[in-house]
């Protein structure tokens, strides 16, 4: 059989505690805020865009490789690691 707490009960511990609830207050939300739609960027911009994108992934691309072989070379290779085997 699970406990069910008796609220009177519960109001009468806190009352004996000396300790007075108060009702939360909720702060008023701001007003929203209506923003214009973007206009559409042109072919140029977008295809910059997309060649800004495509340059940060190939750093990063060279980047993880970079990293990969350092890990490769420096960390230790236990039996449950690729190419544990072969080294």
């Amino acid at each position: 059989m699970k406990y069910k707490p008796n609220a009177e009960r519960i109001a009468e511990l806190v009352a004996s505690f000396g300790v007075r609830q108060e009702p939360k207050r909720q702060e008023p939300k701001p007003p929203a805020e209506v923003v214009p739609f973007p206009p559409k960027l042109s072919e140029q911009e977008l295809m910059r865009r997309q060649a800004v994108i495509d340059q940060t992934w190939e750093r990063n691309l060279v980047r993880w490789q970079e990293l990969e072989a350092e890990y490769g070379r420096t960390c230790h290779r236990g039996p449950g690691d690729p190419d544990y085997w072969r080294q």
